[in-house]
């Protein structure tokens, strides 16, 4: 055998002088994977041509592979095995988009502000966007600056605080009109807003509290020193403060800066950052996380501190815990979250982080989004929250999840901002 292959190797190299016919030429380029309509292949090519087409290959095509690629780019024939068909019949509708719209650059939850019946946005780096929640149709679109540190919507007016602009911005969220901007200190951060004030400042301590009028603009009171507070929360008696790693949380006027109660902490609060360590329950109850593994309730009529949950095994992450409905959400340190129920706090079950972002509850139960794109429907079982089969990945990452509707939510995705069907009494035809 390998006398007969060095013989038509030796054969192939002395022809380099004579001109191959162009029709034997066309035939081997094109069985071999050769340049097919180059009329002259190299003698070098069409040796090697041989000892291929006589060897016995070493490559195995698994059934439903693509067949190896010639060097024009052809997939050699192999057979391709359908794979098996999913009937979807008889599944439900979940994850399918209803609207979309491209962003041009990557969602920040900080320039992302929902409510009923505006969805405010920022977009293409310097733009800022309202829209309709119900279709997506744009209804205005302003310069605001980039990557806005804050965007709140109190009522019919939208504020936002820009990194590049040392401002204060008050629009009207019908109609994208500036009503009033105020000037801020560089790196301002935070922002708060109640029925007819704005507190904005305290972020790192680089800048004092500052109060506006919400229909005018003007200063109301500013602290003598900046001051370092944790992102504000607002409640029905006034705004929440408290120092991160400080052992007080104070109930403050905006009108006047009248702190009307205060609550000593068992444990420091944390430091949030950007990211809230507050959740306000109901109009009577608070929760704070302090210390490395616990979660404080203050009662705002009595002034009470008690321990609702502490964990007994993991720290906790430094930011606030997120409810949906009857259930508490608890970030664990270690890709965990705990499961807590509202009232008491009794543990109920541990997700992981991967599985468990954020949560929006829907009429199916409380959808939950991780951050490489995929969506998954937790059964809504006060005591024994579970995951259901309805789960699907949409995008590459989520950033942000937000409730838009009784069956659908409102998604932030690495570049885009999309409705999603989260329904299950309808039937899914579409194969995924």
């Amino acid at each position: 055998m390998h006398d007969a292959l060095r013989g038509r190797w030796r054969a192939a190299v002395a022809s380099r002088h004579r001109a191959p016919s162009s029709a034997s030429t066309t035939a081997t380029a094109r069985r071999h994977g050769g340049a097919g309509d180059c009329p002259g292949a190299s003698p070098l090519a069409e040796g090697r041509a041989a000892w291929r087409s006589s060897a016995p290959s070493r490559r195995v095509t698994q059934p439903g592979c693509r067949g190896r690629r010639g060097l024009s780019g052809t997939a050699s024939p192999q057979k391709r095995v359908a794979p098996p068909l999913r009937h979807c019949w008889d599944e439900r509708m979940f994850g399918q988009t209803v609207w979309e719209r491209d962003l041009h650059q990557a969602g920040s939850p900080a320039g992302l502000a929902v409510t009923g019946e505006h969805i405010v946005v920022h977009e293409r780096r310097t733009r800022l966007v309202g829209l309709d929640p119900r279709d997506g149709a744009l209804r205005w679109d302003i310069a605001c600056g980039a990557w806005p540190r804050a965007t709140v919507i109190v009522g019919e007016r939208c504020l936002v605080i820009s990194q590049n602009r040392p401002e204060l911005s008050c629009l009207d969220v019908r109609t994208g009109e500036v009503l009033w901007s105020a000037q801020l200190a560089e790196f301002t951060g935070h922002l708060a807003a109640t029925r007819d004030t704005v507190l904005v400042g305290g972020w790192r301590g680089y800048t004092p509290l500052t109060a506006f009028d919400l229909q005018t603009g003007s200063m109301l009171w500013r602290t003598p020193q900046r001051v370092e507070s944790a992102v504000p929360v607002v409640v029905e008696s006034g705004v929440l403060i408290g120092e991160p790693h400080g052992t007080e949380v104070s109930l403050v006027e905006p009108r006047d800066r009248r702190i009307k109660a205060q609550w000593s902490l068992p444990e420091p609060l944390v430091s949030g950052d950007t990211r809230p360590v507050l959740t306000p329950l109901d109009r009577d109850r608070v929760l704070a996380r302090c210390g490395p593994r616990t979660v404080v309730e203050l009662s705002l009529p009595t002034g009470a501190v008690t321990t609702l949950f502490r964990s007994d095994d993991l720290d906790l992450e430094p930011r606030a815990v997120s409810r949906t409905g009857p259930i508490l959400w608890v970030r664990e340190a270690r890709r965990g979250v705990r499961a807590l129920q509202a009232h008491d706090g009794t543990p109920l079950r541990r997700f992981a982080a991967a599985d468990v972002d954020h949560a929006v509850q829907t009429d199916s139960g409380f959808v939950v989004a991780d951050s490489r794109g995929r969506l998954a429907l937790v059964d809504p079982d006060p005591g024994a929250p579970r995951y259901s089969t309805h789960s699907r990945r949409i995008a590459q990452r989520i950033r942000a999840l937000r409730e838009h509707g009784s069956r659908t939510v409102l998604v932030l995705t690495k570049g885009t901002l999309r409705v999603v069907d989260v329904d299950t009494t309808t039937p899914d035809t579409s194969r995924t």
